[in-house]
This record gives structure tokens, sequence and C-alpha cells, in this order.
């Protein structure tokens, strides 16, 4: 089985100025600045309202989708709508929740385990999608290399996923 990589696509759902392009960047390039994915492989549908409908467009289920949030700017009702429009379209396709900022002044310990549970509560009706969430900094590289480690084994579980409903009949892996 010949594959791009782990997964085909890395698309990332975020919301305007969540730290989105800068978790990205750090999330690509390791601390030795040599690249972990091919960045070719990895979309970035963010920015203003008015497109998110058009980014629908853009969505496989071959994919691995990371919702993107920022800690100081926090919206729920763009988080939901991300999960909700992810989920109609593909059941089954893994999403990992990303928390920006924490290296923010404004985050404390206090203020993060809230969000955190808040998104942890909100992901509950989502159980077959969300496979985590992750808290990172750009800045500080805080939680980096963990996301890597959860983009990296979510995307192998999935390249998995594929290769054994292939060749093995869906009442045998149930």
């Amino acid at each position: 089985m010949e594959t791009q990589g782990p997964t085909d696509r890395i698309r990332c759902m975020g919301l305007c100025r969540c730290g989105e392009h800068s978790t990205l960047g750090v999330l690509c390039c390791n601390r030795e600045r040599s690249c972990s994915w091919d960045t070719d492989t990895i979309d970035l549908h963010a920015g203003q309202e008015i497109y998110y409908n058009t980014h629908q467009i853009f969505f496989s289920p071959r994919a691995l989708f990371l919702v993107v949030t920022s800690a100081i700017n926090y919206d729920v009702e763009r988080v939901e709508f991300w999960l909700r429009s992810i989920c109609l379209q593909l059941p089954s396709s893994p999403i990992l929740m990303v928390i920006t900022h924490t290296d923010d002044r404004r985050c404390s310990r206090e203020h993060l385990a809230g969000l955190i549970n808040h998104l942890s509560t909100i992901c509950r009706s989502f159980p077959k999608n969300v496979k985590g969430i992750a808290a990172v900094s750009s800045k500080t590289l805080h939680g980096i290399d963990k996301l890597v480690e959860t983009v990296t084994n979510t995307a192998m579980q999935q390249v998995m996923r594929r290769y054994f409903t292939s060749i093995f009949p869906q009442s045998a892996i149930a």
C-alpha cells in the first residue's frame, strides 16, 4: 500500500487570530528545524467567518483534522461549528483539539484547566471523532512535542484502520 504519509492531508480548522499559523509552523518543524511532515500535506482553513462554509468543500475522509482555538480568545460557538461540520460530513474522521497561547500571562493554570474541562465536555458529544486535546505555546514550544506525537500516532492509527478494513471483512474487525 503506497500512501503519501500517515494521512493524505492534515486539515487545520482555526478561528481567526487563534494562533493557527504559528502553531502549524512549529508543528511542521522540530527543534532542529527539520520538517516532521511534508508541508504540502497540510492545509490551513481559517480566517473570516464568511468563508467557513466554503472550507467544507475540501474535507476529505482521509484527513486528520486539527481544530485550533486560543486560550485567551476562546469562542465556543466556532469550536462547536467546526466539530459539527466535520462530524456531519465525515462521521469517522479523527479530530484533535488544539489550544494555543498557553504562554500568555492571562492564561493561568486555573483558566487553562477550566478551558480544557469545558472542551472535554463539548467533545463528549463527538466520542468517535475527538481523539485528544492539546495545550500548546508556539513561543515557548510547550506541548509541541506531545502534539507532534499525538498527530503522528493518530495518523498512523487511521492508516492502519484503512489498511485492515481493505483486506478484512468489516465483521471481522468490529
